[in-house]
């Protein structure tokens, strides 16, 4: 059986999601998790960016 590389759980089935730029095999919840993590540290990038001003090139 395969293995979630975030959990170490074996599960049935696992599915490719890009963390980091790295493609990684995750089960359900795993990639659920980490789609969260990845909206909550895109809103703070850009909450740092106007803080800061940023205007852009």
């Amino acid at each position: 059986m395969p293995k979630c590389q975030a959990c170490q759980d074996e599960v049935d089935e696992v599915l490719r999601f890009k963390m980091n730029g790295k493609m990684r095999r995750l089960c359900e919840v795993c990639v659920e998790i980490a789609e969260e993590e990845a909206e909550i540290s895109d809103g703070a990038y850009s909450a740092m960016k106007d803080m800061m001003e940023y205007k852009g090139r």
